[in-house]
């Protein structure tokens, strides 16, 4: 199967195919002025064992103990018979028992033992208007790529409430995004981070950038992975820079490890160069099923910190931003990493 170019929410494979799939809308959030964040999504699946609907959650949040800022993660997969997943196509709307969302608004009710995540939240796309799909066109249309990885928004507005453990959180014009991934089968591994919250490192002003980077490697045949090919998108002053074609990936830099990326590239009107760290204790292990029912290890926060130096080639000035705290990183691999257990 060939997945569209084209940019959409609207489901494609599940559960109405007969093929192994998968399929994964999600969206992360963080306040400009607290420290947590939270992030959900809806998977349907079919592999070799099992035919099911999933939803998942994890909120992290520092608090102080002894003026010592310590991490708290709350994480949960429920799984359902992928019966009880239902799409309306006349409003767009998808639900998993009794999670919804139709893109605009979401309801979350998960539980697991004595731990529960509930939300009730507005999504609100706002400017820019950004939406952005990871895989060279080229491959695409020669069918060398077969998943579907797209940002469906770069920047999304998020109010409402959530509630952890009991606990509500007031949302209030909290900074996001949001996904849609599909496939046949998964990745090789790769590695993703995305952040719309950057302030000026010279002045300490809020800018309007985002940035969303994909590095990857793709499964050809049974025994051959590719090299890590990597794009990105960049939101710089009133501009976008969707840097996703072939000499995009060969201009672009990337090298990463357990909590740390760098990564680097240039188009023809800005230069980039960036560096993300994560802290170990907001890193959640998350464990994947391939279609294969052959499992995936992914290390995921949403609080680490990036930095990031944009050179203008025009004007040559350089300017430099800090996400702290605020930028999505995770990486997924095939071994086990022995510093963080696996929580869902």
């Amino acid at each position: 199967m060939k997945f569209p170019y084209q940019i959409l929410n609207t489901p494609f494979l599940l559960p109405n195919t007969s093929k192994y799939a998968y399929e994964v809308w999600y969206w992360k959030l963080n306040p400009l002025n607290e420290p947590w964040s939270f992030w959900f999504r809806f998977t349907l699946l079919k592999n070799a064992n099992r035919n099911v609907a999933e939803v998942w959650g994890i909120y992290s949040t520092k608090n102080s103990d002894c003026n010592i800022l310590q991490t708290q993660n709350t994480a949960i997969k429920v799984t359902f018979p992928i019966e009880k997943y239902r799409y309306q196509p006349d409003n767009n709307f998808i639900t998993i028992k009794d999670n919804f969302v139709d893109f605009y608004s979401t309801l979350g009710h998960i539980h697991k033992d004595d731990k529960s995540i509930e939300w009730k939240l507005n999504l609100t796309p706002i400017a820019p208007q950004e939406s952005f799909n990871f895989m060279p066109f080229y491959l695409w249309k020669l069918g060398i790529v077969k998943n579907y990885a797209v940002t469906t928004h770069e920047k999304i507005l998020f109010n409402g409430t959530i509630k952890v453990n009991g606990k509500e959180i007031m949302v209030e014009n909290a900074l996001g995004m949001q996904g849609h991934l599909a496939g046949l089968k998964q990745g090789h591994s790769w590695a993703w981070a995305h952040s719309c919250i950057f302030y000026d490192e010279e002045n300490g002003e809020i800018a309007p950038i985002i940035i969303d980077v994909l590095t990857a490697r793709a499964k050809i045949g049974n025994k051959i992975v590719s090299p890590r090919l990597t794009t990105l998108f960049l939101h710089y002053e009133g501009k976008s820079y969707p840097l996703n074609s072939i000499s995009d990936i060969i201009k672009t830099q990337s090298r990463y490890n357990p909590l740390y990326w760098e990564f680097k590239t240039l188009s023809p009107n800005v230069q980039i160069s960036a560096s993300i760290d994560a802290d170990i204790d907001t890193v959640v292990g998350v464990q994947y099923e391939d279609t294969d029912a052959s499992p995936l290890y992914c290390y995921n926060t949403k609080m680490a910190n990036m930095k990031l130096e944009i050179y203008d080639r025009v004007s040559e000035k350089k300017k430099t931003f800090v996400s702290p705290s605020k930028c999505a990183f995770e990486w997924v691999q095939r071994e086990l990493w022995d510093k963080v257990p696996i929580s869902i």
